[in-house]
């Protein structure tokens, strides 16, 4: 309790300093806006085409700019003033979602597709941005403490999204919360105006050069990846993971519809609120009881227990005449729990697996191959939605998640003791 308290204290210490806040609040209100239009952008695809298939085509133009910019965004972004790509970019932003209020004049579905194309390219500048503007106003001794209170605020921000979404379009309209989050984006330019002037810190390297240096980086972290068989497994689990929250994301409005019978909108307050609050309880549980209980049980029985909650919503939740939504709650909030037991450890095997000096490279080739592996599993899980409905899809990934769960929980340690003695 000491420790929390002062830890507190040194947060509130700290945002004495004007600067800090000044970026705190540009990101704040950034990542607000990004999941508002996350949400509202899933539901209004669904409700104009009610289609599955056309989700999945939104996350891969989404995606694209992740694979081709992504890599070099850091590098561009040390060759300019971070607070005017701050500046710029938010405000570009903003015309980009006011432009998306096209969209409900026009009924065209595939203006969204050209918006959330220039969105997705305009963010790989704001987020380095961001995050490489921290250092210039805090000592180094406070880095970590720092970027946790930024991690938590964009999970903040992303609980946030999820129930001002819903209820907004409930007591509104789509539009409206569009513009609501146009309105919010403009506020995080209006800070990040008042932030300190900066020289840049580079000069534009050449891109041969640039493009060179990631392709050894990522060698160098598939290299020492690929040699330790516990790192591949671990790596594999995460992937996998990642996958099925893109998959669940892009069927939401369809899990809404279908299973459910409500609007689309509705899933982001009924089911990802209560997910989102069942993974933290379930990564403080992981923290009190590390030491209790192996890993491979945590990830086992998680597992198992997300695909069983996968199962009753496929073949028991349609059922009912009446209350889904309220069975929703706690099915979604026992889905979270058991996303995080599964999820959290595979990530520790990493961490715990990866010597410092390469740990940058490996978590950098992780999140590349993160956009990478999630496109052909999106499109593909759309498809199959489309033609099987979201209950039999659901039914499927239940099936399957409940092998594993079953399979790691039997042969778990087998593996883990092969693979140590492997590597």
């Amino acid at each position: 309790m000491k420790k929390v308290a002062y830890s507190l204290k040194t947060v509130l210490k700290r945002f004495k300093n004007k600067n800090l806040r000044l970026l705190w609040l540009t990101h704040v209100f950034s990542q607000l806006a990004n999941y508002l239009l996350l949400f509202v952008l899933l539901g209004r695809v669904f409700e104009l085409t009610g289609s599955t298939m056309a989700l999945g085509l939104l996350w891969t133009i989404y995606a694209l700019p992740i694979l081709f910019l992504g890599p070099f965004s850091g590098s561009i972004v040390d060759c300019l003033s971070k607070r005017r790509i701050l500046i710029i970019t938010n405000l570009l932003q903003v015309l980009v979602i006011t432009g998306y209020g096209l969209v409900f004049f026009t009924q065209n579905s595939f203006l969204v597709y050209a918006l959330i194309f220039l969105y997705s390219i305009i963010n790989q500048l704001n987020n380095p941005a961001e995050q490489a503007s921290i250092p210039a106003f805090l000592p180094k001794k406070d880095f970590l403490l720092i970027n946790n209170l930024f991690f938590f605020s964009d999970q903040g921000a992303f609980i946030l999204g999820s129930i001002l979404s819903g209820l907004l379009v409930r007591f509104s309209s789509p539009l409206t919360v569009v513009l609501f989050t146009a309105v919010l984006t403009l506020l995080s330019a209006f800070f990040a105006a008042f932030l300190p002037s900066d020289a840049p810190a580079n000069k534009f390297p050449e891109w041969n050069k640039a493009i060179e240096s990631f392709l050894i980086k990522i060698k160098e972290g598939y290299s020492f990846i690929a040699g330790q068989t516990l790192m591949v497994y671990s790596f594999g689990l995460v992937l996998l993971f990642q996958v099925v929250v893109v998959i669940f994301a892009l069927i939401l409005p369809g899990f809404s519809s279908q299973i459910l019978g409500l609007s689309p909108y509705d899933a982001s307050w009924l089911v990802v609120f209560p997910l989102l609050c069942g993974a933290a309880a379930g990564t403080f549980l992981l923290t009190q009881n590390q030491d209790r209980v192996r890993k491979k049980e945590w990830i086992g029985a998680g597992l198992f227990t997300l695909g069983i909650i996968l199962l009753v919503f496929a073949l028991v939740v349609p059922r009912l005449k009446f209350g889904r939504e309220l069975v929703s709650l706690p099915l979604s909030f026992l889905a979270g729990l058991s996303a995080a037991f599964a999820y959290a450890p595979g990530r520790a095997f990493i961490q715990e697996t990866a010597p410092g000096k390469k740990r940058g490279r490996i978590f950098g080739t992780l999140s590349f191959f993160m956009a990478l592996v999630t496109i052909p599993p999106g499109i593909f899980a759309a498809l199959i939605t489309e033609l099987i409905t979201v209950k039999g899809f659901l039914t499927i990934i239940g099936l399957i998640v409940l092998a594993i769960g079953y399979f790691v929980l039997k042969k778990g340690g087998d593996v883990i003791l092969a693979a140590n003695h492997r590597s």
